[in-house]
């Protein structure tokens, strides 16, 4: 077995167990390769490290080229002030695809329209409503959090906040199989104009971490 720092080692008691190879890692550096329906800029003043994704607006999408069947998701995020936005994936490159699903994110307290749901309604536009979750998680405004989601290969979606799972679960259509060559694009979305909300240190991993 070979190990890289493209890997996530799986170990326990100082044995390792397995290994988990990165498909994808965007520190936040260059918008080289993604497409852009909103304001995005590289910011190099703030990051976890910098730099970062800065966000005020819309959204930015790229190709996974295969299908987020046994995918895990990580990226750390600083909204801006009232941030209602989020990550779609299994999406097509308009937005709108038969498949898509997402993670959606609020500023504030006691904010409903949280969590895993049937993706954006919105395109690469908005992010619309639809979300299950009422969360008080992400109060701060120059706090980083961390989030991941876990697509099993049965499409069988959870999603972590700093660690913790939430309570919202989603399941891809049984009709997005691993054949399908159109709805694997992925991306962040923001409904709407914000003062600034910083995406970084993306991660996509060909397996469940």
């Amino acid at each position: 077995m070979i190990l890289t720092e493209n890997s996530k080692v799986l170990s326990h008691n100082g044995n390792i167990l397995s290994y988990v190879p990165q498909l994808y890692y965007y520190p936040g550096a260059t918008l080289s390769g993604w497409t852009l329906t909103g304001v995005v800029t590289v910011d190099n003043t703030i990051g976890n490290p910098t730099p970062s994704f800065k966000m005020t607006d819309r959204g930015m999408r790229r190709n996974l080229g295969e299908t987020f069947h046994n995918k895990t998701v990580t990226f750390d995020f600083r909204p801006g002030t009232s941030f209602d936005g989020g990550f779609s994936f299994a999406n097509n490159s308009g937005g709108n695809g038969t498949y898509r699903a997402g993670v959606q994110l609020k500023q504030g307290t006691s904010v409903s329209g949280q969590g895993l749901r049937a993706g954006s309604n919105g395109g690469w536009l908005y992010f619309g409503v639809g979300a299950p979750e009422t969360l008080s998680l992400f109060t701060s405004t120059t706090t980083w959090y961390s989030i991941k989601i876990r697509i099993t290969s049965g499409g069988f979606c959870t999603w972590f906040v700093n660690g913790l799972q939430q309570s919202s679960t989603y399941t891809l259509s049984s009709s997005y199989t691993t054949a399908d060559t159109t709805n694997n694009y992925y991306g962040f979305i923001i409904n709407g104009p914000n003062t600034g909300t910083y995406f970084d240190n993306l991660v996509i991993y060909s397996g469940i971490i």
